[in-house]
């Protein structure tokens, strides 16, 4: 749902070579003269993406805006962790079934951490904190 996910001829298509992160100010529109062509511009990437006709490029197109416009039902943001007495900056991203963290916005295909959501999770906002336990075994 963040993310559009992209493959190429670098790899043989079969494992991703980055992930676009969509943003609310994402615009999709057709190459100039190419019609089976896009341009995904987020506001901090680009991405063309080729499709075998106009037809496919019109579905992606659609796939896209649908997605842009469930974003700001999606939580994902920059929080400070720390660890071992030490701050550090990750981009978290909240799933269906567990949040992830990652570099940086611009990295989200590089996943540090996948925490695990389920039924006895729990979060404590204490000050200017939150405690995050994800109540899977063996899970922080």
């Amino acid at each position: 749902d963040h993310c559009l996910g992209y493959c190429s001829e670098k790899h043989n298509f079969e494992r991703p070579d980055g992930n676009l992160l969509l943003t609310s100010g994402t615009r999709v529109y057709q190459q100039n003269g190419e019609s089976a062509v896009i341009r995904i511009e987020t506001g901090c990437e680009v991405l063309l993406l080729k499709g075998k006709d106009e037809t496919e490029m019109r579905e992606w197109k659609r796939a896209i805006h649908s997605n842009v416009g469930r974003l700001p039902e999606l939580a994902r943001g920059k929080l400070r962790v720390k660890s071992k007495g030490r701050l550090q900056e990750y981009f978290f991203m909240l799933h269906r079934e567990c949040i992830t963290s990652h570099p940086s916005f611009s990295e989200t295909v590089n996943i540090i951490k996948i925490h695990q959501l389920t039924e006895s999770s729990s979060f404590d906002v204490n000050g200017g904190s939150i405690e995050f336990k994800s109540g899977a075994k063996g899970g922080e």
